[in-house]
C-alpha cells in the first residue's frame, strides 16, 4: 500500500487506505475502505468505504454492500456528509444538520426526510413498549392512529 500525507491516518484491512493520499486524521476499517480515497478527518468502516472518494468530515457504513451499491461514489467529492448501507444519508456541519432514511438522499429536503424507496404501505410506524403498533404515517401522509 502506498499514502502520502496520512498524518494521525489509521487504516485497517487489506488495501485498507491504498493510495489514500491526504486522508489526515482518518480512520478506514475493511477490505479496501478508503481505497484511492483523498476524504480527510473521515471514517469509513466496512467493504469500499469511502473507498475513491474525496472531500473532509465524511462517514459511510457500507455494512456489507461495498463495491457499486455505495451511496457515495466513486470520484465524488463530499464534506460533512454520512452514509449507512443503502438506507440513511444526510449532511451534518456547523450550520446545516440534515438525515434522509428510506431513499437515501444528501440533501434532503427537511430536518429529517423519509421517504419510500419501494411500495412500502408505512413511512413511519410508533409501536409501544409492548411491541404493538399505535400509530402510523401511510405512503399517502395520512397519521393514523390505531
Amino acid at each position: 500500500y502506498n499514502a502520502a500525507n496520512v498524518d494521525h491516518a489509521v487504516f485497517i484491512g487489506a488495501q485498507a487506505g491504498n493510495d489514500a493520499d491526504n486522508a489526515k486524521y482518518s480512520v478506514f476499517i475493511g477490505d479496501s475502505a478508503g481505497d484511492r480515497s483523498g476524504s480527510s478527518r473521515s471514517i469509513g468502516i466496512g467493504d469500499n468505504a469511502l473507498a475513491g472518494t474525496a472531500g473532509v468530515n465524511n462517514i459511510e457504513i457500507t455494512a456489507g454492500i461495498g463495491g457499486s451499491n455505495r451511496i457515495m461514489s466513486d470520484t465524488a467529492t463530499h464534506d460533512n456528509r454520512l452514509a449507512i448501507g443503502t438506507c440513511i444519508a444526510g449532511i451534518s456541519s456547523l450550520t446545516d444538520r440534515r438525515i434522509s432514511i428510506g431513499s437515501p438522499n444528501f440533501n434532503p429536503d427537511a430536518v429529517l426526510q423519509v421517504q419510500a424507496h419501494g411500495s412500502e404501505a408505512r413511512l413511519q410506524e410508533w409501536k409501544n413498549n409492548a411491541g404493538t403498533v399505535v400509530a402510523y404515517v401511510d405512503n399517502a401522509g395520512n397519521y393514523v392512529k390505531v
